[in-house]
């Protein structure tokens, strides 16, 4: 059985990870790390660690802070090696296997600290319950991150498959934008088990686009990225129900 302090930093480091390689890390700083640039994966480690740092604060210690320390480095060994190998990284299954490696990385440190960290501050202030509410917000947290921002680096990849005959600026631009609000939306409507509103949300970015569906090329680039959005979706708001 997980207690709630091991399962509020499980979610604290997988948000840390999430906000560094989805929300800190942009676009020149991927291609920068492609041509192999230090000054990339020092900007890299630093959001990592520094991320990590702050939300593990009230859980500090010199044990935590060494474990934090060298998880920030061996994420940067793991992002230098993928980099290494340009297509192994950049397309989507290389993009499941760096995450992969990311996570199981997360959760080796996370069991190597789980018996060591202490409630943050004291009992008098911080009960079980409390706890408990703390750890489920950030489960949230991870979900909702891992959904909006990891899922929109995810889509960019699909669509930039040779297959898929599309402008690139459409991929990056406002179409990006839009896929992360349907998926914040649709990922809310499977929370709030109102999965039957999902086609009202569907049939609008439908009919927004309704013109631009005569082009061949459109249709079939609106279809798969419309699909793989709301996928992605509702798998996050089905495993947070299940993660609460």
């Amino acid at each position: 059985m997980i207690s709630q302090t091991s399962r509020l930093v499980l979610a604290l480091l997988l948000l840390s990870h999430g906000f560094a390689d989805f929300v800190a890390q942009t676009d020149k700083m991927v291609t920068d790390k492609t041509y192999g640039y230090r000054a990339a994966y020092v900007k890299h480690f630093f959001a990592n660690f520094i991320t990590s740092f702050v939300l593990m604060l009230p859980f500090m210690s010199l044990y935590v802070l060494t474990i934090l320390l060298l998880l920030s480095l061996m994420h940067i060994f793991i992002d230098f090696m993928g980099y290494r190998r340009q297509h192994a990284i950049n397309n989507v299954p290389g993009f499941f296997i760096d995450q992969a490696c990311h996570i199981f990385l997360i959760i080796i440190a996370w069991l190597v600290m789980r018996y060591s960290v202490a409630m943050p501050f004291s009992n008098a202030y911080i009960n079980t319950d409390i706890l408990s509410r703390y750890g489920d917000i950030a489960c949230i947290a991870v979900v909702y991150l891992y959904v909006i921002f990891g899922g929109a680096v995810f889509m960019k990849k699909i669509m930039r498959h040779p297959l898929i005959k599309i402008s690139q600026q459409e991929v990056a631009g406002v179409g990006r934008y839009i896929g992360m609000l349907e998926r914040a939306i649709i990922m809310t409507l499977v929370l709030f088990d109102a999965m039957t509103a999902m086609a009202f949300v569907l049939t609008a970015k439908s009919l927004a686009r309704y013109k631009e569906l005569d082009d061949k090329a459109f249709a079939e680039y609106y279809l798969m990225g419309t699909l793989a959005s709301t996928l992605i979706a509702l798998a996050g708001g089905l495993l947070a129900r299940l993660w609460l």
